[in-house]
């Protein structure tokens, strides 16, 4: 069903995407748009600037972190990781779109070429060069330097001003868009509600999204760089799935920035087990005691609940035992499941709630807890876990971990002919 449902929002977003395309169709004979070299390169410009428009504006509506979004594309990490891709995909084609526009004048100059992207007294032309240069700037920048999580939030909202410099570009140009209503309104209404997308988020989230007020209780250091925030609802409780995630922002100074954190508790309260992992994560040992939290959500659909078979495998990596340690606190005497965890850690002293987790099993004959250790060990692999669990059929597969691990177990259990609907990983990844 949640495989269906991310394949389904996948086919809209395709389908949204190349619309353009058919009002395009209709405004010139195919015969003209492609008559020779010159005019092919300029048709797939054009192409390239409607397709990439409309796909720039899809990806800030995935970005705009909703319930709707989460409940239709089986889950907001499956969202996020469409927002990447989408918002990647219209990066290269609204690249192409003047590169291939300019070769029209390489049939009187390549100098003349050149000067096509420079400013010019064409004003409307203009929005578009600086729209394409402040886009450019700001995804070298997601894609290929490693920043802390508050200056990519705040580059990620400049992404806004260069979508609103090309709606202008869209709007006054002299182009096929200005000669079809029809294109012209289809672009429009994306460009609306991408920036009702952004008003949402940047501009007035706070009085837009609904949060729930809670407060810190205790923050108990597991192990090493683990702590674990136990918080009670201040106000209204918010009700929640084992697996899911939420976004906190805290009222204290170094922490009022809004981060996604997955739910560790099962119920009576709402806790997050967390490792610190950068300057934001490594500081949380200091939050103090009945410091105010704001929550967000609850989203994401990976659960045990949403499976096709009752017999499964867990597979945790690391602080990726988090989802698996609230599903397994909320299991009760749920009897008719059958279900192996394997916490993968590089040693037993990092494995920092297998202590629990084996307490949780010596009551229940039917959930297994192994621990796996990669210094001792080596890699886990589909043969591994097939001997660990005593076969790899009939089962569904829940994966959360380092993404190499999971891209390998994944690779392995389909060369198993394990089907991908019964595979379910948490890839959750803002970057």
């Amino acid at each position: 069903m949640q495989k269906s449902k991310a394949k389904n929002g996948w086919l809209v977003i395709l389908a949204l995407s190349l619309f353009p395309f058919l009002p395009w169709l209709t405004l010139r004979p195919l015969s003209e748009r492609f008559a020779d070299g010159w005019t092919t390169a300029t048709s797939l410009g054009q192409l390239a600037g409607l397709v990439g428009m409309a796909m720039f504006g899809l990806a800030i509506i995935l970005s705009a972190r909703t319930k709707w979004l989460d409940k239709h594309f089986a889950g907001l990490n499956i969202v996020y990781i469409k927002h990447h891709q989408v918002g990647a995909i219209s990066f290269v084609l609204l690249l192409l779109h003047p590169l291939l526009l300019a070769v029209k004048y390489g049939q009187t100059s390549w100098h003349l070429a050149a000067q096509f992207f420079l400013p010019s007294a064409n004003l409307p032309l203009n929005y578009g060069k600086a729209s394409l240069v402040l886009m450019i700037l700001l995804l070298l920048l997601t894609f290929y330097v490693r920043l802390p999580y508050q200056i990519w939030k705040l580059s990620h909202k400049f992404l806004g001003l260069a979508y609103f410099l090309a709606i202008l570009h869209l709007l006054f140009i002299s182009s096929d868009t200005s000669q079809s209503l029809v294109l012209k309104g289809y672009l429009l209404l994306i460009s609306l509600l991408a920036l009702a997308a952004v008003f949402y988020r940047v501009v007035d989230s706070k009085a837009l999204v609904k949060s729930c007020q809670y407060r810190v209780e205790a923050v108990n250091r597991i192990s090493g760089a683990v702590v674990e925030i136990i918080m009670k609802p201040a106000g209204g409780e918010m009700s929640y799935n084992p697996g899911q995630f939420v976004f906190i922002a805290f009222d204290q100074d170094g922490f009022r920035e809004r981060h996604p954190f997955t739910i560790s508790s099962a119920g009576n309260g709402l806790s997050v087990a967390v490792k610190g992992l950068g300057d934001y994560t490594s500081k949380l040992p200091d939050l103090k005691i009945g410091t105010s939290a704001s929550i967000e959500g609850p989203y994401g659909q990976f659960s045990y609940h949403h499976s096709v078979n009752k017999k499964q495998v867990w597979l945790a990596g690391g602080i990726g035992i988090t989802p698996f340690l609230s599903m397994a606190r909320s299991l009760g005497d749920s009897s008719d499941y059958d279900i192996d965890l394997i916490y993968c850690s590089n040693n037993a002293g990092e494995a920092v709630f297998i202590d629990e987790l084996k307490s949780l099993a010596e009551t229940r004959s039917w959930f297994r807890v192994h621990g796996f250790f990669s210094d001792e060990q080596g890699k886990i692999s589909a043969d591994i876990i097939s001997k660990i669990t005593g076969g790899l059929k009939e089962r569904d597969f829940f994966l959360c971990g380092p993404p190499g691990m999971m891209g390998a177990i994944k690779t392995q259990l389909k060369n198993y002919d394990i089907p991908s609907e019964l595979l379910h990983s948490e890839e959750f990844a803002m970057i």
